[in-house]
């Protein structure tokens, strides 16, 4: 009878295991540990060497070996892990298998003969941490978890103990505590013995459940590692941040060799009162920023306006009307991209309204785009498409962000970070790499003294140039290109006095500030019309300080999972 009342007793114990585990959501196995016995040998310059005694009890449930997983990687560092041996308690090796992976450290011990057993298997795990030392001003403190709240099997009894440097002269200098139970709980069924520095449970743990140790170390019998060591270390341990930093100096030794515009004698800007000779203004937007803009679009639009063929009228409702007063002439590519989507008929009096365009026009521009950088590469301006060495960068940029996307799960952050940055990098540059030949830097140097010109335009020499040329729609689409339109509109504010008969506006009356307002606001939704388009797990849980008073199970160093093989 007694026996029946201790076996059932010990069966209800494992089925308030097993059903606390499974209301949890945790995976669970069938066998159990019959003991952890963990023995921690400090050094003085803070290093460790654990010794793990594992008994397995794999009665009730055969396995072929045992994998044991430790964290390695914490909020605040990367605690270094190195197999040293894995044996039986004979001292005969297991076959062993390490690897890192979602910052633990995996280490599996598999029987020689590769064969399950239903026996009793013991497995001692020697291994070496370094950087496990917390220093505080008042004490140095070792915060560990002896063996982790990640087992999906029970533990009979767990313990510990923890050997000093020899230069500690009173052990009763030492603080200690330990807390038991799942992840976080402070429950302390633990006991410490001072005289041996050891630490024990004093109940069952359940599967999920630790024990975790803190011991108080009076300072000076830890030296902590040297100034280099510790340097060493968070190299070794944080390489990937040093990926940037070549990815950095590989990038500027190709945009110093291959990315600079070309040397000529023009490298200083001089004003400039009037474009290079035959140079279009969607070709001057395109080469100061070596892209197409929207704007760039516009003022072809502009410049035709004002060439007196195309007629420019406000509308009601916010809309315009643009109609065409004589047959475009010949046309480049690009021109004919862009006027024949709005004229395409081209004949006299065709007319189409700004809003018919919206979310038309949008399938011309990757063609127009095409078409300029075509013809700037045909006139000697750019080597090579500018918009095709940027997609270059931008694909091999792509490549490694793509890796990390799809396969860095688990990954330590150090590399993660350390190749992103190095794909920005690498994008970055590649925004600044496409150049300019002899001849583009030339004219490009004149663009940019015909821009400061239309940027600070003086008063007293427009009305000179203004007089003798009507400066003012001369240069308009350029500063439309340029993206000064308003402020090339209003500097002629108190000169012009008649609107240009390219544009109706809405409502009677003219002047120029007003036309400024109207015009620029026609631009804007010019630019934006022919533009629009429809639809247009963690590592450690280190407590992040000390054990004393914040303490919990599974909190500290150490610690992490097992489970059968």
């Amino acid at each position: 009878m007694k026996l029946f009342k201790n076996l059932a007793s010990s069966l209800l114990i494992v089925l308030a295991m097993s059903s606390a585990a499974l209301a949890s959501g945790h995976y669970l196995e069938g066998w159990e540990y019959q003991s952890f016995n963990s023995k921690i040998q400090l050094y003085e310059n803070g290093d460790a060497i654990i010794t793990e005694t594992i008994v397995a009890n794999f009665s009730n449930e055969a396995h072929r070996g045992l994998e044991r997983s430790i964290p390695s990687e914490y909020p605040d560092r990367t605690v270094d892990i190195n197999l040293l041996s894995a044996t039986n308690e004979n001292g005969d090796p297991y076959d062993t298998e390490t690897f890192t992976e979602n910052g633990h450290y995996y280490v599996q011990m598999i029987r020689p003969d590769n064969k399950p057993t239903n026996t009793i298997q013991v497995f001692i795990l020697k291994y070496k941490a370094t950087g496990i030392i917390n220093f505080f001003d008042k004490q140095d403190e070792l915060f560990w978890n002896v063996n982790g709240t990640e087992h999906p099997v029970p533990t009979n009894i767990a313990s510990a103990i923890v050997q000093l440097p020899e230069n500690l002269e009173d052990r009763k200098g030492l603080n200690a505590t330990c807390y038991t139970g799942s992840y976080g709980s402070e429950a302390q069924n633990c006991e410490y013995l001072e005289e041996a520095i050891s630490f024990s449970t004093t109940e069952p743990l359940a599967a999920y459940e630790g024990l975790t140790i803190v011991l108080g170390i009076p300072k000076g019998i830890i030296t902590g590692p040297s100034e280099y060591e510790e340097f060493m270390r968070i190299l070794k341990n944080n390489y990937g941040f040093g990926f940037p930093i070549i990815a950095f100096i590989i990038m500027f030794s190709l945009w110093f060799r291959h990315g600079r515009d070309e040397k000529t004698f023009r490298d200083t800007i001089m004003p400039h009162y009037r474009p290079p000779k035959g140079m279009l203004p969607t070709e001057t937007g395109t080469i100061i920023d070596e892209r197409l803009n929207p704007r760039d679009i516009t003022a072809t639009i502009i410049d035709y306006a004002v060439k007196g063929y195309i007629q420019i009228d406000e509308l009601e409702k916010k809309d315009y009307k643009l109609t065409l007063k004589k047959p475009l002439p010949k046309l480049k590519k690009f021109e004919s991209l862009i006027l024949r989507k709005i004229f395409p008929t081209n004949e006299k009096g065709i007319s189409s309204k700004l809003s018919e365009l919206k979310n038309k026009f949008h399938t011309q521009i990757p063609l127009i785009e095409k078409a300029i950088m075509t013809q700037l590469v045909k006139e000697d301006i750019f080597p090579k498409n500018p918009k095709y060495i940027r997609r270059k960068y931008a694909i091999m940029a792509g490549i490694p962000a793509a890796l990390i996307f799809y396969t860095a799960d688990g990954w330590p952050v150090h590399l993660i970070f350390g190749i992103l940055f190095s794909a920005l990098i690498i994008f970055l540059f590649g925004q600044i790499m496409p150049r300019k030949t002899k001849k583009g830097t030339e004219i490009y140097y004149v663009l940019k003294g015909l821009y400061e010109y239309i940027d600070t335009a003086e008063k007293d020499r427009l009305e000179f140039q203004e007089k003798n040329g009507i400066l003012f729609e001369k240069l308009l689409p350029y500063a439309i290109a340029f993206g000064l339109t308003k402020k090339w509109s209003k500097a002629f504010a108190d000169i012009i006095k008649i609107p240009p008969v390219w544009y109706h506006g809405y409502g009677p009356g003219f002047n120029m500030n007003d036309f400024s307002r109207r015009l620029d606001k026609a631009t804007t939704k010019l630019t934006n019309n022919i533009t629009s388009s429809p639809g247009s797990r963690g590592g450690g849980a280190w407590s992040g300080g000390s054990g004393f008073g914040g303490g919990f199970s599974g909190g500290g160093f150490g610690g992490g999972g097992g489970r059968g093989l």
